[in-house]
């Protein structure tokens, strides 16, 4: 799901990123192949596609994100899955779970496919749910055919099965979802306390979008009204380019083009403060990167931010009065912002993106191994396949047919990803050299 021209700021790609830069280090036998856009957007190299166990291929889908949420090629995904031998995939776009399902069939079994949700569709959107609907029963859909649904917080999941309870009630016992926190906190990305650089003068960052439901204008209002008694300043780390003139017209602001990670942070560490007043989340990765850096961060108590700060933070408004007011505090007593820094840094490290990566490697297994498929053929089939498999530590996908007809199985009645998940049984991972998928005989069978 890609939602913003600038792939590097689309929180998706965020995600993604950080996720599994961390997690093929911690399990070097999974590898993840990625469709990447090769039109329409922007995209500044900054290594992750150096790592030898993620595979970008391109990928053609318009920019606009609703579009590209239900642009699917049928016949390009399922060479994807017949080339790589994919038997899982970690969508991140349940409304497309269907059309997922439908690439690799046998009359028991489909593909494996463990939905992410990065948007929800719902009425606390400031958008008309009138011509929304089809996007609303898609997700419930999708959420009803996954394996498995990974919801960021709490809130995200009890939009899900609002929903669902609202428009597809029947449906309200058959999904399989569960909270994983979007766990971001990485210590490679933390500065020792006493050594931390702000800039000279108390500024705020502001690194959400500039749209509608994030209530942009309300909070620069806010901020022209502080501007009347206090001296700041605003570095703008925009996500689009929606509205820029508009907030770059303001005397207290200065724009900040960061094309990777590392410019971002090196701005976002200097700042002092964040505060919006977006009214839909469903994690909010900016807001949790300035709590990791050690910014105050003054935000709505609504949405996801009671999860992310502690429903007791002195940092939550419940209006706009509050807010401001609560602004002026910092900006008059600037120690205030170093204190609610401090606390925010401790709480962000129960978001720790070790514990992350264990959690999501656990539902990755568990859908490996759910079902054994190679216990499931039958005497003759599996003794064929074990004096095959002894001449062999290593065989390219490629030679699966051979397989295939030497245990005398057709595609039809063995797809690929029933057949990968009799070669993990039979004691063999797979892994992608130049780009090819091998299975090798584990070490330890």
């Amino acid at each position: 799901m890609w939602s913003v021209e600038n792939l590097n700021k689309d929180s998706n790609y965020v995600h993604i990123k950080k996720i599994l830069e961390v997690f093929t280090q911690m399990f070097p036998e999974y590898y993840f192949v990625i469709p990447f856009p090769v039109k329409h957007f922007k995209y500044y190299e900054d290594g992750l596609f150096d790592n030898p166990n993620i595979e970008r291929i391109p990928y053609q889908i318009p920019l606009a994100k609703k579009l590209n949420n239900i642009t699917f090629n049928g016949e390009w995904y399922k060479d994807v899955v017949e080339k790589y031998s994919i038997s899982t995939i970690y969508n991140q776009i349940p409304e497309v779970t269907g059309q997922l399902k439908c690439l690799d069939t046998h009359f028991a079994s489909n593909i494996n496919v463990i939905n992410q949700h990065h948007w929800i569709h719902h009425e606390s959107l400031p958008y008309a749910m009138q011509n929304q609907m089809q996007w609303v029963y898609w997700q419930i859909i999708g959420d009803v055919l996954a394996d498995v649904n990974i919801y960021n917080s709490n809130y995200t999941k009890d939009m899900v099965y609002d929903n669902i309870a609202k428009y597809m009630p029947e449906f309200s016992d058959k999904v399989n979802g569960q909270v994983l926190h979007m766990g971001l906190w990485n210590d490679e990305h933390i500065d020792n306390n006493s050594q931390r650089k702000r800039f000279d003068k108390f500024t705020f960052c502001y690194n959400h979008r500039l749209q509608a439901y994030k209530n942009w204008e309300t909070t620069f209002e806010i901020f022209d009204e502080l501007y009347k008694k206090h001296d700041f300043n605003v570095a703008v780390c925009p996500v689009g380019t929606s509205n820029i003139e508009k907030v770059n017209k303001r005397p207290y602001t200065t724009i900040y083009d960061c094309k990777t990670e590392k410019e971002y942070y090196d701005v976002l560490k200097k700042c002092h403060a964040n505060t919006f007043n977006s009214q839909y989340e469903t994690f909010c990765i900016s807001i949790f990167e300035s709590m990791m850096l050690g910014l105050a961060t003054i935000v709505p108590n609504t949405t996801t931010m009671p999860e992310l700060l502690g429903k007791e933070s002195w940092q939550l408004f419940n209006n706009t009065e509050e807010q401001k007011q609560k602004l002026s505090d910092l900006l008059t007593t600037p120690n205030m912002a170093y204190v609610c820094g401090n606390k925010n840094i401790n709480t962000s490290r129960a978001y720790n993106i070790i514990d992350y990566c264990t959690s999501l490697e656990n539902i990755f297994k568990g859908q490996m191994t759910k079902v054994n498929y190679y216990e499931s053929l039958k005497d003759k089939n599996k003794d064929k396949l074990n004096n095959y498999l002894k001449k062999f530590n290593y065989i390219n996908a490629s030679d699966l047919k051979k397989i295939r007809r030497h245990i005398n199985l057709s595609n039809q009645s063995v797809p690929n990803h029933r057949l990968v998940n009799i070669m993990y049984h039979a004691g063999y991972n797979q892994k992608l050299e130049k780009g090819e998928p091998v299975f090798c005989k584990k070490l330890d069978k």
